[in-house]
């Protein structure tokens, strides 16, 4: 084969390659994932995970464009042909990355409580894509049938062991955003006389902070003449608390030693933890087994009505 024939056959098999990837053939897989189906904003499942996944390390930063697919009666996997402003239905980012050492990234599907007609369903698609990688879609199906909210805050054991510091809130059931409420600390004290004490609370202060308004730092005394010297840092998340009685004041398995007052600052699971650096009676013996039971409050969202 001569040098002419080699070249017009180089440029052939150029010519080729790059239509090739013009047309995707050489583009690298690429997968995404969005819940099933999300409830309209009035409930605790109106938010969920999407994920978008790729298979090959890449060796920087891969930034990910993510568009809402319009209503389309050419669009198969989408039957929102009536021309809704889809994006007043679902919040997703517009860019997501997946970093140079990571095959996946995760991102929050947000549906936006809507104007929707009772008992309604609209299938969203959303794609995603980026460079040098094939084109992909899912879809998410956004409810306006809203279920009862199944979180509540989870009790403590029915009898806890001597030694056990818990949280009851008040009131008990659904605490939604922005709303302001209380735990109880209890404590069992067995048989001894509780007469000293020093606690520690960790929380999520994104969800919840202390409302230092109310009582000392938000901290009450409980009844019985229990009293408590709090210190409170919102900004971190954390309450201290001691207290030292040179007699003891009672014995009891259900003791209510104080009152924390919160208020709800956003939406989601917040879970406070106890940590019991001391428990102690009048002779300065440790009560049972020092031990914090921690209580994991869910934060709904503000109720709104339809219009």
């Amino acid at each position: 084969m001569n040098k002419k024939a080699v070249k017009i056959l180089s440029i052939f098999i150029i010519i080729i390659a790059l239509t090739f990837l013009a047309c995707g053939i050489f583009n690298r897989p690429m997968d995404l994932s969005l819940p099933g189906a999300l409830f309209d904003g009035d409930s605790t499942l109106s938010s969920g995970e999407g994920v978008v996944q790729i298979y090959d390390y890449e060796k920087s930063d891969l930034i990910i464009k993510l568009e809402i697919v319009p209503a389309d009666e050419d669009n198969p996997n989408n039957n929102n042909n009536d021309n809704d402003d889809l994006t007043k239905l679902l919040i997703i980012p517009a860019f997501v990355t997946i970093p140079e050492d990571e095959l996946s990234v995760k991102f929050t599907c947000q549906a936006v409580d809507s104007d929707m007609s009772p008992e309604t369903v609209k299938d969203i698609t959303v794609r995603a894509f980026a460079e040098h990688y094939q084109d992909t879609e899912d879809t998410v199906a956004i409810n306006d049938v809203e279920p009862e909210p199944t979180h509540e805050p989870t009790a403590p054991p029915a009898i806890p062991s001597p030694g056990a510091v818990w949280l009851e809130p008040t009131p008990s059931g659904t605490i939604t955003n922005g709303s302001k409420f209380k735990t109880e600390v209890h404590c069992n004290s067995g048989t001894q006389r509780l007469a000293a004490y020093n606690i520690d609370f960790s929380y999520n202060e994104s969800i919840i902070i202390v409302d230092t308004t109310i009582g000392t730092d938000g901290v009450e005394d409980g009844p019985d003449d229990f009293s408590g010297a709090p210190t409170v840092t919102n900004t971190d998340g954390k309450i201290n608390v001691t207290n030292s009685e040179e007699n003891g004041i009672t014995a009891g398995t259900d003791l209510h030693i104080l009152t924390i007052n919160w208020t709800a600052v956003s939406q989601g699971s917040a879970i406070i933890t106890i940590t019991v650096n001391n428990l102690a009676d009048e002779d300065a013996d440790t009560i049972g087994t020092p031990t914090g039971i921690p209580l994991n409050i869910t934060i709904e969202p503000s109720k709104k009505g339809h219009y």
